[in-house]
């Protein structure tokens, strides 16, 4: 009787070990699994987080670093600053200057997930624009890093109303900054677009502008079955800021020391 009462523990304390071992790495597969989808968003901070109790989705909104990706504008009495000294070892030093703003094209990763199986279906995009006159300044570049891929779209800012002007669905697909349009080898995106909990989605949007100071927002309708909202694609509330590079001296961090950028 000892015997059996002895090995019926240690059965017992078997399974307890098993179940325990299954739900932890059950735990831990969903932990990486959403560890995963939110760590695409970068190293920055996001501009904003949204999800609305009762809700179908849930979205973050980032607005990527300048450094690798295009130019800072500067304005006049800052400019004159960073030209008195070498270029800084850190970017942020001219992306939080006081003024400062993209230049030429302001990129944004936008990150929507489903919080449930159920499909939640994106209905299209509309863009908010705007325009001023650039003020006095000049820009700056630091060139490194490669072309933009995944799914992304490219926005004309100076046409009223905004246009997109180049895009791909495609994960892998380059795509283009130029105004020509998009690759041939890529496939726009087309709305309506599906998402879900296991099926989220990752978009670049890249504004672009080539003559104005433009102050620019975006939304994202969405539908879920009865339930319906918007996508807010701002900076926490206010508008994203690109300055056109028209007119404006540039500059380029060439091993060390700026360089005129050529007219």
């Amino acid at each position: 009787m000892d015997r059996r009462e002895h090995s019926s523990g240690k059965a017992s304390s078997s399974r307890r070990k098993a179940q325990a071992w299954i739900l932890g790495a059950i735990s831990a597969a969903v932990l990486a699994a959403l560890g995963a989808f939110f760590n695409v968003l970068g190293n920055k901070a996001a501009e904003g987080i949204g999800h609305s109790e009762g809700t179908p989705i849930s979205w973050s909104v980032e607005e990527m670093s300048t450094e690798c990706f295009g130019s800072t504008f500067l304005p006049a009495e800052a400019a004159r600053e960073a030209l008195s000294q070498p270029p800084p070892a850190d970017w942020k030093a001219f992306e939080e200057a006081p003024g400062a703003a993209p230049a030429g094209h302001d990129l944004i990763q936008v990150a929507i997930q489903g919080e449930t199986d159920r499909k939640v279906t994106l209905t299209g995009i509309r863009f908010h624009v705007e325009r001023a006159s650039p003020p006095d300044g000049a820009t700056f570049g630091n060139p490194c890093g490669g072309p933009l891929t995944g799914r992304a779209m490219v926005v004309d800012l100076d046409k009223n109303p905004p246009e997109i002007i180049a895009s791909s669905e495609e994960v892998g697909a380059n795509v283009s900054f130029s105004r020509e349009g998009r690759s041939p080898d890529s496939k726009p995106i087309r709305f309506p677009w599906t998402v879900s909990v296991t099926d989220p989605l990752l978009l670049e949007i890249v504004a672009s502008s080539e003559r104005c100071y433009c102050t620019w927002t975006a939304e994202i309708p969405w539908v879920s079955g009865s339930q319906r909202g918007v996508i807010p694609i701002d900076a926490n509330g206010a508008g994203f800021t690109v300055a056109a590079v028209t007119d404006l001296d540039g500059y380029t961090n060439s091993s060390g020391r700026w360089r005129r950028s050529p007219s």
